[in-house]
């Protein structure tokens, strides 16, 4: 279920990379997703990093979506300062009127049903951790 949430997410992203017609490569990935990441790009990287339990009566969960900015070090055709953008379009992927366009992304039993985008958090430097977007997704099944 996490893969399909985060695959739905990826999805999602990539429609609004598309739009954005960026002059540089980039492209959004679950991090559960078993194909070796690109390197040749760009990355946006989608993770829930947990499922809470059942909301009692329902079968509703709420998912914390953490979503990364990612460089692989020898892409060349992505500078320092388009980083700002890929940040803006990721925010603006999970504006509360988007909601919409992300549930159409999401197939099958598994449905989205609301966001809450609860904005960036900063990247540690005693640990590996990115800056990161946090967004809140109710999810039905």
């Amino acid at each position: 279920m996490i893969y399909a949430i985060e695959h739905s997410v990826a999805a999602h992203l990539n429609a609004e990379i598309e739009n954005a017609e960026f002059n540089f490569s980039a492209t959004a990935i679950p991090t559960m997703s078993l194909t070796p990441k690109p390197t040749d790009r760009a990355l946006i990287l989608c993770k829930i990093e947990d499922l809470p339990e059942e909301v009692p009566g329902r079968e509703l969960w709420t998912g914390h979506l953490v979503l990364y900015v990612e460089i692989p070090a020898n892409v060349q055709s992505v500078t320092v300062d388009q980083i700002p953008l890929m940040e803006a379009l990721v925010t603006a992927a999970f504006a509360p009127g988007k909601l919409s366009a992300l549930a159409g992304h999401f197939t099958g039993a598994i449905q989205c049903t609301g966001l809450a985008r609860t904005g960036w958090k900063p990247g540690k430097a005693s640990t590996s951790f990115m800056p990161h977007l946090a967004v809140t997704l109710a999810i039905h099944n």
